[in-house]
């Protein structure tokens, strides 16, 4: 026991200030005086007369400091230094701070203990305030001040510094072997999606290529405007029917060297230039697309009476021919030859 000089509190031999005032015990305070021992006389007088002596107090161990880590059981713990202190304390034990902040010793109901420890082992790292720790931390400091290392967790494995190609020769060979029998199937499904993306896209944004014609013929034409001037990829050149009819009823066929796959048609209506308002337009007409096995489609089309391009959506697979038969035209100025400047063939893909 330690008794302070300025105040007269007494404090534990392990105290380093006063409870009372946080006075320094090394300079303010004095050990409490050691009752001497009765001499045998009087020990024995005091029994005969039932007189009751003092009694010598046991001997204290030297005073010590307490360890900067002390969470031991403790009513306070010290908001600066962490350290327990005793209920009735006004000043920390340890480093002499007020205790008008420390936080009382609490036992925590079952669920709330429960959640601490698994937000401890498995949540997120939080901060603690001043003088809180998470729970087993005076273990892990004891542990590594005496040497001792922390425990791994299963999910960090170690990595080894220095790989030894005779242990990775076994997991190599089952990798390689496995690969190999992943190969075919991994180059059949790569196939179906790469199929399924390109159909998708064909239907979503389709792209159209130019598909030749390989020749063209007609029911009839004039000297200089033949049924080839339709498909020789020149819009000053046009097809031109000969009989003086109007059109009406004449048909232009066009030929295909392969089977082909047609989503579309373009068509240039009338003569060109200076010739286009004076020559018959085409109005209406039927489209046609035949295979080897027959009609694939067919369609009534209307153009408009205008010099720019115009599309026709078809649906054929297989297309070996088609042929536009005029059904009806605009009138021209003077002329009575229904004329087509040039005709287009796409395919998607």
């Amino acid at each position: 026991m330690i008794i302070c000089s300025g105040c007269g509190h007494a404090n534990g031999t392990g105290d380093a200030f006063c409870g009372s005032c946080g006075g320094f015990l090394e300079w303010d305070g004095e050990p409490a005086p050691a009752v001497p021992a009765p001499r045998p006389e009087l020990v024995e007088a005091a029994a005969n007369h039932a007189v009751r002596v003092p009694q010598a107090e046991h001997e204290r161990p030297a005073p010590v400091r307490p360890d900067p880590v002390d969470l031991g059981p403790a009513d306070l713990y010290c908001g600066s230094c962490g350290a327990g202190n005793a209920a009735g304390r006004s000043f920390c034990r340890r480093c002499g701070d007020p205790l008008a902040d420390a936080e009382a010793a609490q036992r925590l109901v079952w669920w709330r203990r429960w959640w601490q420890a698994f937000t401890a082992r498995f949540g997120r790292r939080r901060t603690f305030a001043a003088g809180e720790r998470p729970d087993g931390w005076a273990k892990l400091h004891d542990a590594s001040a005496s040497g001792g290392s922390r425990k791994r967790r299963w999910w960090r494995p170690r990595m080894p510094t220095r790989l030894s190609l005779g242990k990775m020769a076994l997991p190599l060979a089952i990798l390689s072997l496995v690969g190999f029998g992943i190969a075919p199937i991994r180059a059949a499904v790569t196939e179906k999606a790469f199929g399924l993306y390109h159909g998708a896209s064909r239907v979503v944004a389709p792209r159209y290529v130019p598909v030749s014609a390989s020749g063209a013929t007609a029911t009839s034409a004039q000297a200089k405007h033949d049924a080839s001037m339709a498909i020789d990829q020149n819009t000053l050149t046009w097809w031109a029917e000969g009989r003086a009819g109007r059109g009406r009823g004449e048909r232009l066929t066009v030929r295909f060297d392969r089977p082909v796959d047609l989503a579309r048609l373009t068509v240039h209506d009338g003569a060109a230039e200076e010739a286009f308002p004076f020559q018959p337009r085409v109005r209406s007409l039927r489209v046609t697309l035949r295979g080897p096995d027959g009609v694939i489609d067919e369609r009534r089309v209307t153009l408009a009476d205008v010099r720019k391009l115009q599309e026709i959506e078809v649906d054929g697979h297989g297309v070996t021919r088609v042929t536009l038969k005029i059904l009806s035209t605009y009138a021209g100025q003077k002329g009575t030859a229904a004329s087509l400047a040039e005709v287009g063939f796409f395919a998607k893909k």
